[in-house]
């Protein structure tokens, strides 16, 4: 990416953001970010099918609710609410994690605002989260895929035991939500075999879906929808921003890794139920309780689990 102009750094300056130059190299604190498997609870999202998107004026609203359990106990919940109206979607998260009788807690909020065409193009990314009670944000803004703003508070300390971050990392990403949006746009058939370049605000990621079969779902009340979901297999690869040796890359070694994603015909669109995370102390499994739909034709699914 070329060096930004004086009148660009000006701007990222009045936007408390960080210009994209040469180095994105910084050697301030820690950025104190959670654990690799909490992170995955905000791309559990409720994702519209291709189909539903390509329409002229979609209008659609999602509302879930998940629960967080760690080697079968619960210890946190996830909520989100999505939105599509004509060709501007909005995304927002709500995450709360509990660990050794309330010894570790986590929480995160997360928005992300983008439009609507072929693919789904992210215009600015907001996440703030909080271990304990210490305030932490990362924020982006995008232009045709790219990173063109980035701010982190605390500012990450990126050094030689990190994978160099360089500026062509930012281009032709999305963030985490908007990647598993433009993932799940399938209009009919498996939705199991994609991919998608990743920018979290700190490293560049790959992430990469494959079929693995099918799974049954139980439901506390009937819906009339499908009652089995597509099980993928998750692939993550790290690509830059990472350390040498971290979880990431015992994250990218796990190969039992995977997402149910159920099909929903009435709405046009595909709802993650479930993720799995294998760890070398048990499964974190993040797994729907509910999930309310409408699609705008005054027609509304409850899906119960």
């Amino acid at each position: 990416m070329p060096e930004a102009s004086a009148e660009g750094c000006a701007a990222c300056r009045r936007m408390d953001m960080t210009p994209m130059g040469k180095s994105l190299n910084g050697r301030t604190g820690r950025d104190g970010r959670p654990p690799i498997w909490v992170a995955l609870v905000t791309v559990a999202t409720l994702l519209p099918a291709g189909h539903a998107l390509a329409a002229k004026k979609p209008s659609l609203q999602v509302a879930a609710d998940y629960n967080i359990r760690y080697a079968g106990i619960k210890i946190g919940s996830f909520q989100f609410d999505s939105k599509i109206a004509g060709r501007r979607y909005e995304l927002n998260s709500n995450s709360r994690v509990k660990l050794l009788f309330g010894a570790f807690k986590w929480s995160s909020q997360s928005n992300t605002k983008g439009i609507v065409s072929r693919d789904p193009r992210p215009q600015s990314f907001d996440f703030v989260y909080y271990v304990k009670k210490k305030r932490k944000s990362a924020s982006m803004k995008f232009k045709r895929g790219r990173v063109v703003a980035l701010s982190n508070n605390p500012r990450v300390n990126y050094t030689s035991k990190h994978v160099p971050l360089r500026p062509e990392h930012l281009a032709g990403v999305m963030d985490p939500m908007t990647a598993i949006m433009r993932m799940t746009r399938v209009a009919g058939g498996n939705p199991c075999s994609q991919s998608a370049e990743i920018f979290d605000g700190k490293r560049r990621l790959r992430l990469k879906l494959s079929p693995k079969g099918r799974r049954q779902i139980a439901e506390r009340n009937r819906s009339g929808q499908p009652r089995f979901g597509y099980v993928c297999r998750i692939r993550f690869t790290p690509i830059a921003g990472h350390k040498k040796s971290s979880q990431i890359n015992s994250l990218a070694r796990n190969r039992d890794i995977e997402i149910v994603l159920r099909p929903v015909p009435a709405a046009k669109i595909v709802v993650p139920y479930e993720i799995n995370i294998p760890t070398g102390f048990g499964t974190v499994s993040i797994v729907a309780r509910s999930i309310n739909i409408d699609n705008g034709r005054k027609q509304r699914i409850a899906l119960r689990h």
